[in-house]
């Protein structure tokens, strides 16, 4: 909730946030009369055009909707830097470390800059960071393998690193 504050209030304060280049095109694929293209990841597209959308159909204004989508973007990297933080206080690791570790995600400016950009990196980097931890997890308990909660996460990180991205 910490991360999510911080980063909502930096979100908050560049209402309705920062648009990429990149992501202006995907938008308009979608409000647009503009065909999809295998450039953007689909998956992005119909999220953040699916939002903006939306913002226009409810509000009349494209903003509110750019602005849920940055919110949406906001926890996910938030939930994904939080896990690694809760991963380790289950290791025991003292607390001074992992305020820390708070800190550095709250006042590194990669993460704050990130957050207030449209731009598919960042539910990417989440999805990836939750990857990550399911499997440092499953590496370190292989019993994991047959929680289904444990298992229907560790699919989900996968196909959304997999269709949050766009490399080939």
């Amino acid at each position: 909730f910490i991360l999510a504050g911080i980063y909502g209030l930096v979100v908050l304060v560049s209402y309705p946030g920062t648009l990429c280049w990149d992501t202006a095109g995907q938008i308009e694929q979608v409000i647009g009369n503009v065909g999809y293209s295998a450039r953007h990841p689909l998956a992005h597209t119909l999220l953040v055009g699916g939002l903006t959308k939306l913002g226009y159909i409810l509000f009349s204004a494209y903003e509110p909707g750019l602005f849920l989508y940055m919110m949406v973007q906001v926890v996910m990297l938030a939930a994904a830097l939080a896990s690694t933080i809760a991963v380790l206080a289950k290791r025991n690791v003292k607390c001074k470390w992992l305020a820390g570790m708070l800190v550095l995600y709250c006042i590194t400016p990669v993460y704050t800059n990130i957050v207030s950009i449209a731009i598919k990196d960042v539910p990417y980097c989440a999805f990836v960071v939750g990857y990550g931890v399911c499997f440092a997890l499953l590496l370190e308990t292989p019993g994991y393998i047959r929680n289904k909660k444990f298992v229907l996460c560790f699919v989900l990180m996968q196909l959304g690193a997999i269709l949050f991205r766009n490399n080939g």
